[in-house]
C-alpha cells in the first residue's frame, strides 16, 4: 500500500518518502506473520502480494519535536540490531553511516527537490543513524556510569 507523506506543510514527492510502501494491510487471516524486529519489523506471507495503485495520505509526525522523538526512539531500538550483527562500534562508523544516510536521502532519493522539508528529512536520517552507532559505542564500551570525583580539582 503506497503512502503519500505530508511533512513540514507540504506533500513530499521524493526523499525516500514517496512512494513509501507500507506493509500489507489487507490479507487473509493466518497467511501473514510479522517478525519480532524492534524497528521496522518485516513479515512473511503465504501466497501472492498485490499492490494498490492509489496512495493513502499520511502525516508521519505532527511537528519537528515529534519527528525528533521518533528518531531518538528508533536510534535506541536500532542498537539491539547492531549488537546482534556484531558490528564493531566506533565514532568513525557513526559518522560514515550517518553521512551515507544523509546523501542517500538528499541526493540519491532526490530530497533536494523537496526543499527545506527534504533537507530536514535527510538531516534527521543522518542524526538517527549517527546516534544509533554512537549509542552502540556507548553501550559496548560502558561509557555510561557515574564518574569518580577527584579529591580536589587541583589534582
Amino acid at each position: 500500500m503506497p503512502r503519500r507523506n505530508y511533512v513540514f506543510g507540504r506533500w513530499i514527492r521524493h526523499s525516500g518518502y514517496f512512494p513509501d510502501y507500507r506493509q500489507p494491510q489487507l490479507f487473509r487471516r493466518g497467511r501473514l506473520r510479522y517478525t519480532e524486529d524492534a524497528v521496522h519489523e518485516t513479515y512473511t506471507l503465504e501466497g501472492s502480494l498485490g499492490v494498490l495503485r492509489e496512495p493513502i495520505a499520511q502525516v508521519p509526525f505532527r511537528d519537528l519535536s515529534q519527528m525528533l522523538s521518533k528518531m531518538q526512539r528508533y536510534s535506541t531500538l536500532g542498537v539491539q540490531r547492531l549488537a546482534q550483527q556484531r558490528v564493531p562500534p566506533s565514532m568513525w562508523r557513526a559518522l560514515l553511516h550517518g553521512t551515507a544516510s544523509f546523501l542517500r536521502h538528499y541526493v540519491l532519493k532526490l530530497g533536494m527537490l523537496d526543499g527545506w522539508a527534504g533537507f530536514v528529512i535527510a538531516f534527521a536520517n543522518f542524526e538517527g543513524t549517527f546516534y544509533r552507532y554512537a549509542k552502540h559505542l556507548e553501550l559496548e564500551r560502558q561509557l555510561v556510569r557515574e564518574p569518580q570525583l577527584p579529591h580536589s580539582f587541583h589534582d
